[in-house]
């Protein structure tokens, strides 16, 4: 019953897609330091994770910041 994708910032911005997001609010988890993908290297977008299910409505939440070398 629920769908969790990692995705760019930016699927928010959609024209098209509005209209759906709109009748389909998702929850939006921030990820404050870009991921890895290859190679610990990063690339130029920033990314959250977008969940839909019975209980999201649409809230916002900025993850913490994991610090290195910090338990």
């Amino acid at each position: 019953p629920f769908v969790a994708a990692l995705l760019r910032l930016g699927f928010l911005a959609g024209q098209r897609r509005a209209p759906w997001l709109r009748k389909n609010p998702c929850d939006v988890l921030v990820t404050p330091r870009r991921p890895s993908f290859a190679f610990g290297a990063t690339d130029a977008s920033d990314y959250a994770w977008f969940l839909w299910g019975p209980s999201t409505n649409g809230k916002i939440t900025i993850l913490e910041t994991e610090t290195k070398g910090k338990a």
